[in-house]
């Protein structure tokens, strides 16, 4: 199982669960190898807020937020250049019926979201867990169940966790560590009742405290253009192809950087249509 694990977890990247009815791949595995299993649709989960709980026939063994045991907990996103993604913005099958499958993505599981995140979890089961049927689930920070119970073939034999080696030793641990979401990371999202071209707005932060940085989640689909004062950061957003945005959720951007006091100025939100008319309404949420 240790060698397939980053191809298992590849493999799994968009085997959206829960309410698309489509399930994870079937894993199997011994005691004290470490296993990857897709969750869902970019879940809010992170090492520091998430419990792992691993059944099998002799009990369950629990990893509490910031078990060593949770290898990694984090999101994988499809190739930009991908089939899927060409085809839903180009409306094209592309013969593998991209466009018919990115729309049931985006209507069936992410709510017109397309930052299609894939949020995996890799894990030691625990060295003495028994041969036969085990099950993880994944609690969040109100230990409430998030994604599917997944199940697990525990093989005869002993395992081992993988080590995450290679040509740097154990730095390669560190470094899949270092690609999971930043726990600062603060999402920025908009609503209203019309869909506006493009928004201008404020965010304030508490001076020499952090160092800002905007990610933006579809850079095929908008343009994010930032500059920071060191008290303020002016955002703008407009589209990346010049065609109208459909949904709220293509302005959507990330904000990291170990910032304090980060809020939107309310006030400085400005909206506008094609042809620059002011749109009014748009309400900026911090989460």
């Amino acid at each position: 199982m240790k060698n397939g694990l980053i191809a298992l977890a590849l493999g799994t990247a968009m085997s959206l669960t829960s309410c698309a009815g489509i399930q994870t791949f079937g894993t199997a595995a011994r005691a004290g190898d470490t296993v990857a299993v897709a969750l869902g649709w970019n879940l809010p989960l992170s090492r520091q807020n998430a419990t792992v709980q691993i059944t099998g026939s002799n009990g369950t063994y629990t990893y509490p937020p910031g078990d060593p045991s949770v290898r990694f907990l984090g999101n994988i996103y499809p190739d930009p250049a991908s089939q899927l993604v060409i085809g839903r913005e180009t409306n094209q099958s592309l013969g593998v019926n991209a466009n018919g499958f990115g729309q049931q993505l985006e209507t069936f599981v992410t709510g017109n979201d397309k930052d299609l995140a894939q949020t995996i979890l890799m894990v030691n089961l625990p060295s003495t867990l028994p041969v036969g049927t085990a099950t993880v689930r994944v609690l969040d920070a109100n230990n409430a169940q998030v994604g599917p119970i997944i199940g697990v073939q525990v093989l005869a034999g002993i395992g081992t966790a993988h080590p995450f080696s290679g040509s740097n030793g154990s730095l390669t641990a560190q470094l899949i560590a270092a690609l999971e979401r930043s726990p600062d990371v603060k999402t920025v999202s908009f609503s209203g009742g019309t869909v506006p071209y493009a928004i201008q707005l404020d965010l304030t932060r508490t001076p020499g405290i952090g160092s800002p940085w905007l990610i933006n989640p579809r850079g095929d689909l908008k343009a994010l253009s930032w500059a920071d004062d060191g008290t303020r950061i002016r955002v703008i957003l407009m589209p990346a192809n010049s065609v109208n945005p459909l949904s709220m959720t293509v302005f959507k951007f990330m904000v990291g950087g170990a910032l304090s006091g980060l809020s939107v100025d309310a006030a400085s939100i400005k909206a506008f249509d094609s042809n620059g008319n002011p749109v009014s309404g748009v309400v900026a949420n911090l989460l």
